[in-house]
């Protein structure tokens, strides 16, 4: 199951985040004129992309950091 929803994720979502964050990108930047919506919204998307292509890479690099959290708080 693990693996149907990462190939999922790889083939599906992550290039579907991509054109959604171009397209609407590219909306917003005619709509509004604003370049800073518009790159926000496409890095959002590109970083939800990112996610949903590894997945794995992202969730070992999250519990690395909240490790390294814990380390320096030193909690006793």
């Amino acid at each position: 199951m693990k693996d149907l929803v990462v190939k999922v994720g790889q083939d599906y979502l992550a290039w579907g985040a991509i054109g959604i964050g171009l397209s609407v990108g590219a909306v917003i930047l005619v709509k509004s004129k604003s370049i800073g919506k518009a790159l926000t919204f496409g890095l959002g998307c590109a970083g939800f992309a990112f996610l949903c292509f590894y997945p794995e890479l992202v969730m070992t690099k999250a519990f690395d950091f909240l490790k390294m959290l814990v380390n320096l708080l030193k909690f006793t």
